[in-house]
């Protein structure tokens, strides 16, 4: 078998749709979304009537609560439980 023959039928191996890049373009969607309701939170506070002395702190409060988060969820994130270790 020549070396093209034998990648052309590794490609034909391999799913696009297998789960990890579902999960992997499911994640990259949410993150795009989330940095689009951040960018945009402050013109929508302001569409409503929130007074601009309240809307860099109701900004604010998501990095502070995934900031806050992260202290609870540290304990269970270590490399024993992480994806693909023996």
């Amino acid at each position: 078998m020549h070396d093209g023959e034998s990648r052309g039928a590794m490609r034909a191996a391999v799913s696009w749709m297998s789960f990890e890049f579902i999960v992997l373009g499911l994640t990259i969607m949410a993150a795009f979304c989330n940095v689009s309701v951040f960018y945009s939170f402050y013109h929508y506070l302001g569409t409503i009537g929130i007074p601009v002395a309240w809307r860099g702190f109701l900004v604010g409060l998501e990095p502070m609560a995934a900031f806050i988060l992260r202290l609870f969820v540290l304990p269970w994130l270590h490399v024993r439980n992480a994806l693909g270790s023996c």
